[in-house]
């Protein structure tokens, strides 16, 4: 057999064993999206004890005016209701996986109050931006960190990053 011949074996045969790595991808994006979804809602619904289900132990938040909360913190938030959403609606998610790690960016509109030490921040349909950092644990997907930023009402046209 030429050498020619052997490599064109060996490729037909790789192509046969090699995983279905793009089918794989979409479906890790869509369990991402979907435990993401199943947060809003838990936020949605303010209950605490659903919420911790998508936060790894070490999870961190960055509300709107920079303070940085532990996941005790920000879950003692819903649990005394200093933070209660009537409604979480996502749009724009954006879904990067790098291994057992990912980053999620979306476009909240919420609506609801969130009691901080500056004051009391209001929400009405506010759109706003969610950055999440996920990685998987224990064979599930959890959020290490959130970072979450108020958009204007009417602005943040669409960057170059994002996409349709």
């Amino acid at each position: 057999m030429s050498r020619t011949a052997r490599l064109a074996a060996l490729a037909a045969g790789l192509c046969f064993t090699l995983p279905a790595v793009p089918s794989q991808a979409a479906d890790v994006r869509k369990e991402i999206a979907d435990m993401e979804q199943q947060w809003a809602e838990a936020v949605q619904h303010n209950d605490p004890e659903e919420i911790g289900t998508f936060l790894h132990k070490d999870f961190t938040f960055v509300n709107p005016r920079g303070q940085l909360l532990h996941r005790a913190e920000h879950l003692d938030d819903f649990r005394f209701r200093r933070t209660v959403f009537s409604k979480v609606k996502l749009s724009e998610v954006q879904i990067r996986v790098y291994g057992d790690a990912a980053v999620v960016t979306s476009r909240p509109a919420i609506t609801g109050f969130a009691v901080t030490p500056a004051g009391t921040i209001h929400f009405q349909a506010q759109p706003a931006r969610f950055t999440d950092t996920l990685i998987r644990f224990e064979g599930q997907w959890r959020s290490v960190a959130r970072h979450m930023s108020l958009v204007p009402n009417g602005s943040a046209p669409r960057g170059s990053g994002d996409q349709e």
